[in-house]
């Protein structure tokens, strides 16, 4: 298996430039969102030769990935930094629900930082349909969040994503398959930050996407 998040936090903590601070602790749920942030990358894990260009907004707003932090998202768009988790480490995020607007369903958006102590720098992005009841954990944005990856989301098929990235996936019992590829040399003695898009199918159809960042070793 080579998504590690236990390492993903040892360099994150490494590289800290301080604690994040007055976040409230709600436990988000186990949307399948956010299984895909949490959950490392496995037998659906599928290297990717020529991935499609990842250029994330919000809205209006530019996100990339290590640099951009949950702050500076609830600045933009209101909410409150919320932290949970225990096994597998702590981890901050904010989550906004999008009502439906004309062809466009209901959705949650969530933003992640794998490690408070990381100073809040965004690890994984997701967006998911809405369920029919909105979590305690998402509230509304105060201003448009929609989120672009350059890659599909849901509502995608799985003819969809196989045209982007090629039929014959190797997909896990629940539907997850996800895609790594890239490789940035950090200076951490051999750790590479490399990037994964993951995908929850149901029924020929995603319900939810996610683009993150992880570590493994060269």
């Amino acid at each position: 298996m080579h998504h590690h998040r236990t390492l993903a936090v040892l360099v994150a903590t490494t590289l800290s430039l301080a604690p994040f601070a007055h976040a409230s602790t709600v436990d988000p749920g186990q949307s399948p969102a956010v299984m895909l942030m949490r959950n490392g990358l496995t037998g659906s894990g599928n290297e990717l030769a020529k991935p499609p260009v990842i250029a994330i907004t919000a809205g209006d707003m530019p996100v990339k990935l290590t640099v951009t932090s949950v702050a500076d998202v609830v600045a933009k768009f209101g909410g409150e930094a919320m932290t949970a988790g225990e096994e597998g480490g702590p981890f901050t995020y904010v989550c906004y629900a999008t009502p439906a607007a004309g062809d466009v369903p209901a959705m949650l958006t969530w933003f992640l930082a794998d490690d408070p102590d990381s100073a809040g720098k965004l690890t994984h992005v997701a967006v998911e349909l809405a369920p029919a009841e909105t979590p305690a954990a998402c509230v509304a944005a105060k201003s448009s969040v929609t989120l672009k990856t350059g890659a599909p989301l849901p509502g995608a098929t799985q003819a969809d994503l196989d045209k982007v990235f090629g039929a014959g996936a190797d997909k896990d019992d629940d539907g997850t398959v996800g895609w790594f590829f890239g490789g940035t040399k950090d200076g951490q003695g051999g750790v590479v930050n490399r990037t994964e898009l993951k995908y929850r199918v149901i029924d020929g159809k995603a319900v939810a996407a996610e683009v993150g960042s992880f570590f493994e070793m060269e």
